[in-house]
């Protein structure tokens, strides 16, 4: 549960047959036959600290984008970018 104790981190879940190509500027690119998982913990609140072993963790305000090949997702704005746009 290393989100839920860290709000903040940016998580990645990648599948098989799948990878992420980064460029210089910090934007991933979804290559292979499936999706990455993006799970953006800025917003999260859990209450992780404030229970004990074996009670179940509550995680609410959690950001997730599943993105397909050929996708785009800037590390560093947080955000699904359209590298072709204008």
């Amino acid at each position: 549960m290393l989100y839920a104790a860290n709000p903040g981190l940016l998580s990645l879940g990648i599948d098989e047959d799948t990878a992420a190509v980064l460029d210089p500027d910090g934007v991933l690119e979804v290559i292979g036959r499936n999706s990455i998982t993006v799970l953006d913990g800025r917003t999260v609140v859990s209450n992780y600290y404030d229970i004990d072993d074996g009670e179940v963790v509550t995680v609410t305000g959690s950001s997730l984008h599943v993105l397909g090949p050929g996708h785009h997702f800037d590390l560093k704005l947080r955000q699904v970018v359209d590298v072709h746009a204008a």
